[in-house]
């Protein structure tokens, strides 16, 4: 399955340094990323999108790479709901 802009949503929270730590960070900005996905997604789908985030984060924000983490939480397609739908199923991309 193919994903649109109007299926993403972000929400950005800034944090005193303090109030976060990577145990392998570098000095710098720390980010972190929990991305809530479709079950089914491909360990290689996933990986590319986080290496994407952590170059994006790296040239737009000036974030070391070793100081972003990214966290993957897979949901059931009726676990993810807007105001005026539900998700459906889909065959996870290995089934495909």
């Amino acid at each position: 399955m193919a994903t649109t802009a109007g299926h993403v949503a972000v929400v950005v929270r800034e944090h005193p340094p303090t109030a976060m730590s990577l145990g392998r960070a570098v000095d710098g900005p720390i980010a972190t990323l929990n991305a809530d996905i479709r079950r089914g997604r491909s360990f290689k789908r996933r990986r590319t999108f986080a290496l994407a985030v952590v170059n994006w984060l790296e040239v737009a924000w000036d974030v070391p790479r070793p100081n972003v983490k990214v966290a993957f939480t897979e949901h059931e397609g009726h676990d993810l709901m807007g105001a005026d739908r539900v998700g459906g199923e889909w065959p996870p991309e290995e089934e495909r």
